[in-house]
């Protein structure tokens, strides 16, 4: 019998490709099998931890700076799942959220009935995975909704980072809790300054190790700040429980518990790392090429400032056996981590600098994104539970979203459970490739 997976995963190996996507381990940490095992003695347990992995997330909070950090071997989608759940045992049924939250934020408002008041960015909305929200925007809206809770993204996928200090204050002045999706900026707390969002004021919030730091793929931190309540601590392992496997993966613990040595010991590699990427973006400006990431890890071309095809630019460097992150037909994605070579840089800025004369000048390229505010008709619960059917895109509009339909990456809703399809959301839709959808019947 064929291999498929296999075969695919030791080829790609093999090619020893420049890596600017995640995980940040970039294929260079080894972690070997004989480490996959289950619960035996002395192994411990994830979800009532009294030994060896105890001490390893203790090790972990000692270096966030948190009043508890817990280990997640699903990825930030099980971290935020368990933060909103905390948000439902403190008798919070209502967050007020950043509209380009992760599904699994959306998924964990099904389970648990939450009920979503979806925040704007400021200005134009131009793209379903970035947005600008100030602090004046957030206070503006927990008056109007009575919201007890904040949901916001930062960094973003495109590399937008909010002002985080300046949200937490609002949110405490609110009464509010400020929840973060920081999966993409763990290693922010090892930069300076420490930008971290449980430095910055956030009261709860999820890293993705395995995005930005050397971890494998599933690795994920749930922090929770010292000045939360502290019933979050109190409750999230038992919470965590009911959302999680209950077969975590050790070889997953493994590369978060090296990543804490990594980290105690190296660091300055974070800000070497930081001002590698720094000296690319302002290599890669002078080419001719515009980056929007504000994120010191992350480069993100805008393909229409560039003048650039971003398809034709990552097919390019795929050929040259540069993988990037993420493309569209907007922008190309490219990750870094302290695990990226000199050599790395070199060759990602050379393949780069030697394709903007054939691939730029294109000034036709502009894609207008017209996503305008759909209207909701039922609560992400009810109408992910009613009965439901598949039907084609251009029969949708008019109808009510039952299961939302995104593509990963960026696992960014375009229209949400409970909303109705219009124009704006189908052309968007069928702009990503989405040509069949889930109504309610």
């Amino acid at each position: 019998m064929k291999t498929p997976i296999y075969d695919f995963l030791k080829q790609y190996d093999e090619k020893g490709s420049v890596r600017l996507h995640m995980p940040a381990s970039k294929g260079r940490i080894n972690i070997p099998y004989g480490f996959d095992i289950t619960e035996i003695d002395g192994a411990d347990f994830l979800f009532s931890p009294n030994g060896i992995i105890k001490e390893s997330e203790q090790n972990a909070s000692q270096l966030f700076g948190t009043a508890a950090t817990f280990y997640s071997t699903e990825g930030s989608s099980l971290c935020i799942k368990t933060m909103v759940a905390l948000l439902k045992k403190q008798g919070i049924d209502k967050v007020l959220a950043a509209r380009n939250a992760h599904i699994s934020f959306l998924n964990a408002c099904i389970l648990t009935d939450m009920q979503i008041e979806w925040l704007y960015p400021d200005g134009k909305l131009s793209s379903i995975c970035t947005g600008e929200y100030s602090a004046k925007s957030i206070d503006k809206a927990l008056k109007k909704t009575g919201a007890r809770a904040v949901f916001v993204t930062s960094p973003d996928y495109l590399g937008n980072i909010l002002d985080i200090k300046a949200i937490s204050e609002v949110c405490k002045k609110n009464n509010a809790y400020l929840l973060v999706d920081n999966a993409h900026g763990a290693y922010l707390k090892f930069l300076m300054p420490d930008n971290h969002p449980i430095t910055l004021g956030a009261d709860m919030c999820c890293d993705s190790a395995h995005k930005t730091l050397p971890a494998m793929t599933g690795a994920a931190y749930l922090h929770i700040s010292r000045q939360a309540d502290k019933a979050f601590v109190e409750n999230a392992k038992s919470v965590m429980s009911v959302f999680a496997t209950t077969s975590p993966s050790y070889m997953i613990l493994a590369s978060l518990d090296f990543a804490n040595n990594i980290i105690s010991e190296g660091i300055r590699r974070f800000n070497e790392t930081a001002l590698a990427v720094e000296r690319l973006k302002e290599q890669l400006l002078k080419t001719g090429y515009k980056n929007i990431s504000r994120e010191p890890f992350k480069i993100t071309i805008d393909a229409v400032e560039s003048g650039i095809d971003s398809v034709e630019l990552y097919k390019t460097l795929r050929e040259k056996n540069i993988v990037c992150e993420y493309y569209d037909d907007a922008v190309l994605v490219m990750m870094f981590s302290v695990m990226n070579s000199e050599q790395d840089f070199s060759r990602t800025y050379s393949a780069l600098k030697d394709v903007f004369p054939r691939l730029g000048g294109n000034k036709a390229l502009k894609k207008e994104f017209s996503l305008k505010e759909p209207k909701s008709a039922m609560s992400v619960k009810n109408a992910f539970f009613a009965p439901s059917e598949e039907i084609e895109i251009d029969n949708s509009q008019g109808k009510i979203c039952s299961a939302t339909k995104t593509i990963c990456p960026p696992c960014i809703p375009i229209i949400c459970t409970g909303e109705v399809f219009d124009k704006s959301s189908i052309k968007i839709l069928k702009r990503y490739g989405i040509s069949r959808v889930n109504v309610v019947k």
